[in-house]
């Protein structure tokens, strides 16, 4: 019995060796450090030869960590006051995931206790979507940032969309609410830890659909609208002999809806991608209008522009409840973008050239138009604005801009301008858009579509 207890517990008349772990269970996210500790003791007059820590395996006999390939510059145990020791792991991995002890020898006795040590797990950041990655605007939408085991101390998590942070989404919740949510929400979401930003989750897709709805209610009158430079619409129902039960509709149709405009008023115009035009017609006659989205807010907007992206649509909130689209019959084509090609296909390492040709009167409205700005870009910040290609952070050092002369020809002046690509990276595949601003009043025109840009590894 006497030497049962000597070996399991290291007793030594009135001293014993004692290993101690103050933490059982740890929880750290992937990239960052660790100190993992424990305190020991031994008899006083017993010499201490070795220390070390190791990772337990069953079965397997125990190495120092500092000797171990997968471990090599990234364990360490920093200086030590007697009685304590300390493993630093830096840049964790998940395989770092085990449970970690301490054992040592002295003179007399060697450490090999039966105890379990200190359990680390090592988590990385995932965004789950909640109730699907693509939803109806108007839903309540939960995005959470998912890791397997609490991490310590309650960190403030931070979200990015689209690669910039969401104003005013730090909380130590880990969950960012869209409620509802709105075409401006869709995008690709990632998360991080406060301290950590560089540490961010891989990013989940949000995609946020408009589709119809369906109104149950008719009206032979709809209130005007309460826009300033906009003319009460007026509407007729077609007759009831040509009408279906209301139970049975899938849709509300209108006969016609007359938009009209006094000799000296504008009409604000908007539409999903395309330039507006320079006349406008005294009376517009539409034959069909269908209303959809509930609890549209009251602005004129477009209601999902990237959905429509390839129709010319014009769209008008006419209420809180709903809004109004239809294919828009607008002037000439005074306001022109057009690009050499829409797909262009190159190989990683090179360099592309991609080169728009863009159109606008001379002058306008007793206005002469001046070009104010041209950009390049392949998305928008949270505000919906093109973020400059030249001043974005993954082209640094790779992008050129650069416009021709201006060649006026009769009333039309045109400019060709070129974007140069050097060093391409597959993460360089996307749509590339090009955009000109003028002094003129909308005088802000996209390319439509941009050009397709696709990076592949060889030929």
């Amino acid at each position: 019995m006497a030497l049962f207890l000597k070996y399991f517990s290291g007793l030594q008349g009135n001293s014993c060796n004692r290993v101690s772990y103050p933490t059982r269970t740890m929880c750290v996210l992937q990239g960052t450090s660790v100190n993992i500790s424990c305190t020991y003791s031994h008899p006083p007059h017993a010499t201490l030869t070795y220390k070390y820590w190791f990772k337990w395996r069953a079965n397997q006999e125990p190495r120092d960590l500092q000797h171990v390939s997968e471990y090599e510059g990234r364990a360490e145990y920093p200086v030590e006051e007697t009685g304590r020791s300390t493993l630093r792991i830096t840049d964790l991995r998940v395989t770092d995931s085990a449970e970690y002890r301490f054992t040592f020898k002295t003179s007399q006795h060697e450490w090999k206790s039966i105890l379990h040590g200190t359990t680390l797990t090592v988590t990385g950041l995932r965004v789950e979507v909640t109730p699907v990655a693509t939803v109806t605007e108007g839903q309540r939408v939960t995005l959470t940032c998912i890791t397997s085991c609490p991490l310590a101390d309650k960190p403030s998590y931070i979200w990015y969309q689209n690669n910039g942070p969401v104003t005013g989404s730090e909380n130590p919740e880990n969950q960012l609410v869209l409620d509802p949510v709105g075409p401006q929400h869709a995008g690709s979401y990632s998360c991080s830890v406060r301290n950590y930003p560089h540490l961010r989750s891989p990013e989940e897709t949000l995609t946020v659909q408009c589709t119809m709805s369906i109104l149950h209610h008719t009206s032979s009158a709809l209130p005007d609208p309460v826009y300033d430079n906009v003319l009460p619409l007026t509407n007729r129902l077609a007759p009831a002999a040509q009408r279906e039960p209301i139970e049975e509709q899938d849709d509300l149709h209108y006969a016609a809806i007359d938009v009209s405009r006094s000799e000296n008023q504008e009409v604000p115009r908007r539409s999903a991608g395309f330039p507006v035009q320079s006349r406008q017609t005294e009376e517009v006659l539409y034959s069909l209008a269908k209303f959809i989205r509930p609890n549209a807010p009251p602005s004129l907007h477009v209601c999902c522009d990237h959905a429509f992206h390839q129709l010319n649509l014009c769209v008008l909130f006419i209420l809180n409840e709903m809004c109004l689209f239809f294919t828009a019959l607008q002037g000439n084509d005074d306001w022109t973008v057009t690009c050499t090609s829409s797909n262009v296909c190159s190989v990683r390492g090179s360099t592309v050239d991609i080169s728009c040709t863009f159109k606008y009167p001379e002058k306008q409205h007793d206005l002469s138009t001046t070009v104010l700005e041209t950009l390049w870009f392949t998305k928008e910040d949270r505000n919906q604005k093109p973020v400059d290609l030249l001043s974005d952070a993954d082209y640094t050092g790779r992008v050129e801009s650069s416009c021709g002369e201006i060649s006026c020809i009769g009333s039309s002046c045109n400019r060709k301008c070129t974007l140069s690509i050097t060093d391409l990276r597959q993460s360089d595949s996307a749509v590339y858009n090009f955009r000109f601003k003028t002094n003129q009043p909308g005088g802000e025109h996209t390319a439509n579509p941009g050009v397709a840009l696709t990076v592949t590894g060889t030929l």
